[in-house]
């Protein structure tokens, strides 16, 4: 009997000793913590699972805390607070409002915590980052303003179906466009109107332009859902109008093969994700430098090389 319970209280030492060992190591993990704009759409799910997978790769710890919606500002504040009082290594997001988020990751960085900003090239006013990762959205934005002034032989009326108003994405766009509107005196936005980067509400905003302004020769999207919405909306009118959205999202690309969207630019959700894990979390976790900027590429498709994004 006394033998029994010897070899019992040594296997419970060894459980003891195999799960302290185990917890110690989950705690010695690199842990980041990621904010994405909301889970609504294809481009930030495809952003949080390419960076599941890299982080699984290389012992990151992975924390996702998403608002839920892409308005939802103060949720993401709240989402932002929690993991600073968990003492993550890193915060990277996409932000829901570029002024209203500053205030809170100014917190992090004072607390010892870099943060990443995701989807930009542009740095947040008065925040410190240690990098940005995403495509240059001025530039997607006069690829499409060339595109729509090729298209329109420099004459037409435009429409622009921003993001969130403020949002500095859908903003950069937006500039980028109209730099290259200006360029020609036939050309001339005749609505500029918020869709909340939501399938929906870009339907809804373009019924009512239409309603106002029937004469639309081509609409700008600043993102796909929205496009998407926005077609939705002019074919219920019985119209044919050229419309491009941003991201390049499977159900955008088959619309662009199908002829209900002209095209669409993709960004590289998945290169964000990879990215902010091995250029960033990596990197610091090991001591070495990061880079200020990590861009992606982005390139328009049309009708004519859809497939080879459908593969």
């Amino acid at each position: 009997m006394k033998m029994i319970k010897l070899m019992f209280v040594v296997c419970l030492m060894v459980c003891v000793a195999v799960m302290t060992s185990s917890t110690a190591l989950a705690a010695d993990k690199f842990v980041v913590g990621l904010s994405p704009k909301a889970l609504t759409s294809p481009f930030w799910i495809r952003v949080t699972e390419s960076a599941k997978k890299f982080a699984e790769e290389n012992d990151i710890k992975l924390l996702i805390v998403a608002p839920p919606s892409e308005t939802a500002v103060m949720e993401q504040v709240n989402l932002l607070e929690d993991l600073i009082q968990q003492k993550v290594n890193l915060i990277a997001m996409g932000p829901t409002d570029p002024l209203g988020v500053v205030p809170v990751l100014q917190t992090a960085v004072a607390a010892g915590i870099p943060v990443i900003i995701l989807d930009a090239q542009t740095p947040l006013p008065g925040l410190e980052s240690i990098s940005l990762i995403g495509a240059d959205n001025i530039a997607a934005g006069r690829v499409i303003g060339e595109y729509a002034a090729k298209l329109l032989n420099g004459k037409g009326n435009l429409v622009v179906i921003e993001g969130i108003a403020g949002n500095n994405t859908g903003e950069e766009r937006k500039l980028g466009f109209g730099e290259i509107v200006a360029k020609h005196e036939g050309m001339k936005i005749i609505a500029s109107q918020p869709g909340n980067w939501e399938r929906a509400l870009g339907m809804n905003v373009m019924e009512n332009i239409l309603q106002s302004n029937p004469n639309v020769d081509f609409v700008f999207a600043c993102s796909d859902e929205m496009a998407l919405g926005a077609a939705m909306a002019v074919e219920a009118a019985g119209k044919k109008i050229p419309i491009i959205g941003v991201d390049g999202n499977k159900d955008a690309v088959i619309a662009v093969k199908e002829g209900s969207l002209e095209a669409t630019v993709a960004q590289d959700p998945e290169k964000i994700g990879e990215y902010l894990i091995k250029e960033v979390a990596v990197k610091l976790r090991d001591g070495k430098p990061v880079e200020k900027k990590l861009s992606t590429d982005f390139q328009l498709i049309t009708k004519e090389n859809a497939d080879q994004f459908l593969k």
